[in-house]
């Protein structure tokens, strides 16, 4: 592009204002002397209006700057911040006089033009050197710096001459002929043709859906009937299988009832009785129990994790991590030779029960010197668990009241076989002279 006043412009290679080089080489134009004074002047005209008023106006050390920004060779639009610095060389040397700063200032097509103005002081009758740094409006990005510097041929007297009172203007002169078209120049050599590029094969794409299934076709006639063969020989006769059959005794024991069973008077208060002898393999939750245990608290536990806890909760509790049975689950005790527990197993292989009698008394003095008195019953084969009750009283707390009711499955707090009969809530009635009972079978996953 041209200054003003038909000055020619050079167009060095730039650094893109964007942050990196690029192959298309944005270029800014710079003004030299003529575009500086001619510049300045055309400007100084442009306000007063008339060469008369020329002279009344004070001129300054302002002049005019035009450039042109590209990046990545397409015409920057828009708002842009701009630095200006002036350098006694192309390359390194001194910074001259202060920096000024355009924030904001508009290119339109790739065109600017900026008034600077560095004082007087600068141009001395060296040469100098502009240069220029270039962001984004607004955006806090850093500044890029534009390469290489544009060289300025100032002359100070010629500044300071337009401070000088103004001459008259001069007539127009006439307009110079139009010069002819020169003729074109040669046509250069044709260019080697470029290497073809190898191309890759794309990746398959994707397997389509599947498509829909076809009609059926029209069911074939039926063909005849062929000859019935001969029999074949008959095949041995296999073993029998089992019969499948269980059986339970619903079996309630009075105290004349018990003789013989093996007694244990020791079960004091929060002790655990262990290692007692089912008489055979029960086959509840998947496991081979063939011991139980007892709690003076009124627990009784599949294998050998007794515990002694004698706040009852809800289940699934961390109790125990082996299955148990919650039969009257509170805090007892045992007080003398009335209270015991006595165990026995009657009944024939297949269909053996074994038995196990639990008197005790509440810890508290609530309900007096009145015992629990309940007849367990764990069966062969079925895995039923029964547990009867006599002797109810009218206290509340005799009549479960205080205490847990339930079963539940090996895991402790993480069991996922559990059944919540009852907690802290009477489930007996002291007017069933019959007695009173609760059946459970457990799973045999």
């Amino acid at each position: 592009m041209h200054g003003p006043e038909g000055c020619a412009d050079d167009r060095p290679p730039l650094i893109d204002p964007a942050g990196g080089n690029t192959d298309a080489d944005p270029r800014m134009t710079r003004n030299r002397l003529a575009t500086l004074l001619m510049g300045t002047a055309l400007a100084l005209s442009q306000l007063a209006g008339t060469p008369a008023a020329l002279a009344q106006v004070p001129a300054t050390n302002a002049f005019t700057y035009q450039g042109e920004l590209l990046a990545g060779g397409t015409a920057v639009d828009g708002a842009r911040d701009f630095k200006f610095r002036l350098f006694n060389a192309a390359t390194g040397g001194t910074q001259i006089g202060a920096e000024l700063i355009a924030s904001g200032l508009v290119v339109t097509g790739g065109r600017f033009a900026v008034e600077l103005d560095f004082g007087s002081s600068p141009f001395t009758g060296q040469a100098r050197w502009l240069e220029i740094d270039v962001s984004d409006n607004g955006s806090g990005a850093p500044y890029t710096t534009l390469a290489p510097r544009q060289p300025l041929a100032a002359v100070p007297y010629a500044l300071y001459a337009l401070n000088g009172p103004a001459g008259p203007a001069g007539p127009t002169g006439p307009r110079g002929p139009v010069g002819p078209q020169g003729s074109a120049g040669p046509q250069g050599p044709q260019g080697l043709q470029g290497v073809p590029g190898i191309g890759v094969p794309g990746a398959p794409g994707p397997i389509g859906p599947q498509g829909f299934p076809g009609l059926s076709g029209p069911q074939g006639a039926t063909g005849p009937i062929g000859p019935q063969g001969v029999p074949g020989p008959q095949g041995p006769v296999g073993p029998a299988g089992p019969t499948g059959i269980t059986a339970s005794i619903n079996a309630q024991f009075s105290q004349d009832d018990r003789s013989g069973w093996t007694r244990i008077e020791a079960l004091d208060d929060d002790t655990c009785f262990s290692n007692i002898p089912l008489g055979f393999t029960f086959t509840g939750w998947g496991r081979a129990d063939a011991t139980v245990s007892v709690s003076s608290n009124g627990v009784l536990f599949f294998g050998q994790q007794c515990s002694t806890w004698f706040s009852n909760s809800s289940l699934p509790t961390a109790m125990s991590q082996d299955p148990f049975f919650a039969f009257f689950w509170d805090d007892l005790r045992d007080s003398g030779n009335t209270e015991f527990i006595e165990y026995a197993t009657t009944g024939s292989p297949g269909g053996r029960v074994f038995n196990l009698y639990f008197r005790n008394r509440l810890y508290s003095t609530f309900c007096g010197t009145n015992a629990v008195n309940i007849m367990i019953s764990v069966h062969e084969g079925s895995n039923l668990i029964r547990a009867s009750y006599t002797g109810v009283t009218p206290c509340l707390d005799m009549k479960g009241a205080s205490a847990t009711f339930g079963l539940q499955g090996p895991g402790g707090a993480a069991a996922q076989s559990f059944l919540n009969i009852s907690t802290n809530a009477p489930i007996f009635d002291d007017n069933n002279p019959g007695g009173q009972s609760i059946t459970l079978q457990p799973p045999r996953q």
